[in-house]
């Protein structure tokens, strides 16, 4: 084999760079994140779960009375026996969530022979990276649809049993996280018995195992699965549902991205910033327009080829893939009445990420280039105004976010300090809407065998200014 050119070697180099970079960007600030009800809960029966020595049954309940799968609360039981610190904890998971997404996005640009430096752009996603660093449970499923995706297309290409298993084995996984997968799921398997038929009756011995090993692993939470209140949240279908799989090039993007903060926060954002802000999230919607042209693109397509899908090329039947999602997705959204928020996009955006990435191969290469770079700065950018600014408020005072992981940690440590018998006087309504998250941190942090005297302690924001969550707690004398 001839050996790469120095030049190429150089490239090769700093492309790897510039993806360890841009993974490494999700590791700054690590207690800079959200602490909220749902991911307390999640660590509380991750800690329940290992004291009774078990796994965990299910995960949380969902706003419509669904239980959702236990899967990340799995998860979280290895990183509560490995460490009982939550920023820690971050690190972990961020790891593993870029890991997992960066190779999946390299195996798809690999397979595909798509523009390599895109993968960096996508990484820099701010919801993506938003998302690494939660310890949620809905956003498990950014990693595992882009690797379900990267072992499809390999399989595809291939026809490697490793590569459809691999694939196949992530669709229950996702499943066990959060029902939102359910359209890449259907999509997948609709595509497979279209396009696939034989090769999958060829590996039925395989497809079979790995569907009792499923079946199995899965068993113990479907056969309690159950809907809690059928009529919470209902609602009949609308135009903005049937609209939102449209928007799904949003996880690309920054636009939307300040909803994850207070008005107060926003205003107390420098003016120079805000317009940053704004310039760069505008500069990354260019990626709405690629995605609505591919979809365009490709729908003509598969209506030209019809019944001759099985002879489409491999972007052509990945694209029609992308296609199905974006379809079945459009159609639940619709009859459920779901919308606006944009983690419905995380078990779908490697679709719509895909349908831009191709659009891109279309193009020259230096318009490609062009677009990739602004695309990666831009993101960049609000990346880095978002770190910047929530470490100088400590979080939001907004009770759907609230004071960051680190400052609540701090005052749960400092309320270790005190015998357990002390009273608390909470006057921070963050703590009210979810006062599970310091009882989850109390579980957490390290209590001394010898504890101050039992008190009244008084928990406050550290200041009146509303843009400030920093937080206080007053011993009474």
């Amino acid at each position: 084999m001839t050996p790469d050119p120095p030049r190429s070697r150089l490239v090769t180099t700093a492309w790897i760079a510039a993806i360890v970079a841009a993974c490494a960007l999700r590791w700054v600030y690590p207690g800079n994140v959200p602490w909220n009800a749902d991911e307390a809960q999640l660590i509380t029966f991750a800690l329940d779960a290992n004291a009774a020595g078990r796994l965990a049954p299910r995960g949380i309940t969902g706003s419509k009375g669904v239980n959702y799968g236990p899967l990340p609360a799995w998860i979280y039981q290895v990183f509560v026996a490995a460490t009982h610190d939550p920023i820690k904890m971050v690190v972990a998971r961020a790891a593993l969530v870029s890991a997992v997404t960066a190779l999946s996005l390299i195996w798809l640009s690999r397979t595909l022979g798509l523009h390599r430096w895109y993968v960096i752009a996508l990484l820099l996603s701010p919801y993506l990276w938003y998302y690494s660093r939660t310890l949620w449970d809905n956003s498990f499923n950014i990693p595992l649809c882009a690797l379900a995706t990267a072992a499809y297309v390999d399989f595809l290409h291939r026809r490697r049993v490793g590569s459809l298993l691999l694939a196949l084995g992530c669709l229950p996984l996702m499943l066990m996280i959060h029902l939102m997968a359910i359209p890449f799921v259907a999509a997948m398997l609709l595509h497979l018995l279209l396009l696939r038929r034989a090769d999958l009756w060829r590996y039925r011995g395989q497809v079979l195992a790995l569907l009792i090993a499923a079946v199995i692993v899965s068993f113990p939470y479907w056969s309690r699965w159950r809907l809690i209140d059928p009529v919470a949240e209902s609602g009949r279908p609308v135009l903005r549902g049937w609209l939102f799989a449209l928007l799904g090039a949003r996880p690309m993007t920054g636009t939307g991205f300040g909803g994850f903060f207070s008005d107060a926060w926003w205003k107390a954002m420098p003016t120079p910033l805000i317009a940053a802000f704004r310039t760069a999230a505008a500069v990354t919607a260019i990626f709405y327009g690629l995605t609505w042209i591919g979809l365009i693109i490709t729908t003509r397509r598969w209506i030209a080829l019809r019944r001759r899908l099985a002879d489409a090329t491999l972007r052509n039947q990945t694209a029609l893939l992308c296609a199905g999602i974006i379809a079945l997705q459009l159609m639940i959204n619709g009859l459920t009445a779901t919308y606006g928020r944009p983690q419905y996009y995380n078990a779908t955006w490697i679709a719509f990420a895909l349908l831009a990435w191709l659009m891109l191969g279309r193009m020259r290469s230096s318009f490609a280039h062009g677009l990739t770079t602004a695309h990666a700065v831009a993101a960049t950018v609000i990346i880095v105004i978002v770190l910047i600014h929530n470490d100088t408020t400590a979080g939001t005072r907004d009770p759907g976010h609230g004071p960051a992981m680190a400052e609540q940690l701090r005052i749960a440590r400092e309320l270790a300090r005190y015998d357990p018998a002390s009273t608390l006087v909470n006057e921070v309504p963050f703590f009210d809407y979810a006062p599970i998250c310091l009882l989850a941190l109390d579980r957490l942090v390290e209590h001394p065998a010898d504890p101050l005297p039992a008190t009244t302690l008084v928990l406050q924001y550290a200041s009146d200014d509303p843009a400030d969550a920093r937080l206080k707690l007053i011993p009474q004398q």
